[in-house]
């Protein structure tokens, strides 16, 4: 639940992604730019779309892509501190997703191949290399041949925002316009900014793709909420199976009970007929045993609780906002088992109080 909730710096909601191939049709970079330009502006044109952008690795989905920088001015302490991770956009990336610009400017149709190589960076990279500076004009380079000379303005700070993890920390990135890039990629992602339903929008989609050239492959198409539930499968199967290992525990401790209880009450029959017959009343009975199921219940707590505080050490890595001596979990389980000891206990207890003395002092 805690995964769910985890904000991505923009809405999950009506943001369907499309993934196509342009790279199988022979296309070379600037033909890859141009398609993805192309393809964006007549898939705005359909009924129910907002808004449409593009990149190199999508959103949970594709591949994900780092450089090594240089940073005139800054001194690395360690390594990887020169370490960022990187994309591709297109134009009116972050407007069309619905990330928040915080300085300077998105990228747009004006930077092209031929204009000055810009970039946007995100606020975890502001942050890193520049402090409480104004990073906007700075410039870095990529730290490989044969970019080495080639210096990048930063034009634009925008919020961070998660695209590949749910779990790790935002990783310092910066963006850079996907027609200033020299590398055929295989892959461009589209994503599509709805203002209604899903219904016809794919199917239209792939003809307009098919039309522009029948070699382009499209490949997947999924809305971010399915890419998300994909990203948190192994989570999910592990939330299902604990559940499910919890139940049967929980059914055995009921049986458990139950039987020993039952059992306690049938082999004290004659002695609660005494009681009864001594005047104890029903309530007194009831509360005896009772007191038999609330003493199992002391003992299990005391010995399950710190076991499974040293079991949950070994456990850690697969829960997210929650702490492994999460008190709120321990203490929800000991009600719950409570309420099982008393419920498992309330059966066997109502039916000793229906013992008749006669019978129980003649019991055998």
């Amino acid at each position: 639940q805690n995964l769910r909730n985890v904000d991505l710096g923009y809405s999950r909601e009506q943001l369907l992604l499309i993934s196509t191939d342009p790279r199988s049709a022979g296309f070379n970079p600037a033909e890859i730019s141009n398609f993805g330009n192309e393809m964006a502006t007549q898939f705005a044109g359909l009924p129910g779309v907002n808004a449409v952008t593009y990149s190199k690795n999508g959103l949970f989905s594709g591949s994900e892509s780092g450089e090594t920088l240089r940073i005139p001015g800054f001194t690395p302490r360690v390594e990887g501190d020169l370490n960022a991770a990187a994309d591709e956009i297109g134009p009116n990336y972050f407007k069309a997703i619905g990330i928040p610009m915080l300085l300077g400017r998105d990228i747009g149709p004006q930077d092209t191949a031929t204009s000055p190589k810009v970039a946007v960076i995100n606020e975890s990279m502001a942050k890193f290399y520049f402090g409480k500076e104004n990073p906007i004009g700075r410039k870095f380079a990529v730290d490989d041949e044969p970019h080495r000379n080639q210096l990048i303005e930063i034009v634009g700070v925008a919020r961070d925002a998660r695209d590949h993890t749910l779990r790790e920390e935002v990783a310092r990135r910066f963006y850079i316009p996907f027609a200033q890039s020299d590398l055929a990629t295989p892959v461009v992602n589209f994503e599509v900014r709805l203002n209604g339903d899903t219904g016809g929008i794919v199917d239209s989609a792939r003809k307009l793709v098919k039309a522009y050239n029948a070699g382009i492959l499209f490949e997947n198409v999924r809305t971010l909420d399915n890419l998300l539930d994909r990203a948190m499968s192994s989570q999910i199967l592990i939330a299902r199976l604990s559940s499910f290992f919890a139940a049967v525990a929980l059914v055995l401790v009921c049986i458990g009970l139950y039987g020993l209880l039952s059992y306690s009450v049938s082999a004290r029959t004659r002695e609660i007929g005494v009681r009864v017959a001594l005047g104890a009343t029903r309530s007194d009975v009831l509360w005896m045993i009772l007191q038999q199921a609330f003493k199992l219940l002391l003992f299990g707590v005391g010995v399950g609780l710190p076991l499974s505080l040293l079991a949950a050490r070994f456990l850690g890595s697969m829960l997210f906002g929650t702490k492994p001596t999460d008190p709120v979990s321990m203490a929800t389980v000991i009600l719950i088992l409570g309420s099982v000891a008393t419920l498992a206990g309330l059966i066997p207890a109502r039916r000793a109080t229906k013992v008749d003395p006669m019978i129980a002092l003649r019991y055998e």
